[in-house]
């Protein structure tokens, strides 16, 4: 799952619809993004590049995942910024400066297919805001008719856990 969840949160940070979500006083700035293939492939390498500047050194500090698929919100977390880091070959602290990196993961095969929308929010150990993205991200089987079964089955899902009101 936290694989996933990486995945998830690197692709709503790298893509190709995205805004900056921050101010201009955050502490990370993004200044290259790119990823391929586009849109995602399920059970495909989904592998990203990315550069950024860290205006001071990173010892630590939260990140907050919001990510929603067809409207209904299917994460929404905060991790350690350093224990996620830890997953990585980077680990805190992190040096002020330029870094880029390319990474690549693995995009589970059981997730539906279609857009998913994200926003991830980090701050620092002193709560100061490093950066903040909202994402639109397409997912896809190359199977229509798989993307509209588990796109069905997906709502058939939600609408047990999540019932309308009326």
């Amino acid at each position: 799952q936290t694989v996933f969840i990486l995945s998830l949160v690197a692709a709503c940070a790298l893509a190709a619809e995205w805004t900056n979500c921050g101010s201009s006083n955050d502490k990370m700035t993004i200044t290259q993004l790119s990823w391929t293939p586009n849109p995602v492939q399920l059970g495909g390498n989904l592998t990203l590049s990315f550069a950024a500047g860290l205006t001071e050194q990173l010892t630590g500090g939260t990140i907050h995942i919001s990510v929603e698929y067809l409207g209904i919100k299917i994460i929404d977390k905060e991790e350690q910024i350093c224990s996620l880091l830890d997953l990585t070959p980077v680990h805190c602290p992190v040096s002020a400066g330029k870094f880029q990196r390319t990474v690549t993961h693995k995009v589970p095969s059981i997730v539906p297919a279609g857009s998913y929308t994200g926003n991830v929010q980090a701050v620092d150990a002193e709560n100061n805001e490093l950066f903040c993205v909202s994402a639109s991200v397409s997912i896809t089987s190359g199977d229509a008719d798989w993307e509209e079964f588990t796109r069905a089955e997906a709502l058939r899902q939600m609408a047990k856990h999540f019932p309308i009101q009326e």
